[in-house]
């Protein structure tokens, strides 16, 4: 299983802040997240890995990043991995027409980007 963690880093390129092997634990240096918007208390686009509040303008772009690390226990008969995903920054950006303007906004995991690693962690 680490072999199958350490081969998604080495693949994707992303990288890692602290390893330690004896207990199993891998953070990664922030990344950038696909972002959507929440519309009647739910994503907007399902496949996004942060979802953000609605915004009464609904801005140009949105931008984000986190921070996730990675912990895989094993209990000898059976390994558990748990993936997290935290210190989500993101930025609703509007225009006007002639200047960007940007503002600060609470970004929470949809899930989805734990979700992915998991699987391919299990291959």
């Amino acid at each position: 299983m680490w072999n199958n963690v350490i081969d998604f880093f080495a693949r994707t390129g992303i990288p890692i802040t602290t390893m330690d092997k004896s207990s199993g634990y891998i953070v990664a240096n922030k990344i950038n997240v696909p972002l959507t918007m929440e519309r009647d208390g739910k994503p907007v686009d399902s496949s996004a890995y942060v979802v953000i509040p609605e915004f009464k303008r609904y801005p140009t772009n949105t931008n984000g990043t986190a921070t996730f690390n990675v912990r895989i226990r094993d209990f000898g008969n059976y390994v558990t991995i748990t993936v997290n995903m935290y210190d989500i920054v993101s930025n609703y950006v509007f225009s006007n027409g002639f200047i960007l303007e940007s503002a600060p906004c609470k970004g929470t995991s949809t899930g989805v980007f734990e979700s992915k690693l998991l699987k391919i962690f299990n291959q």
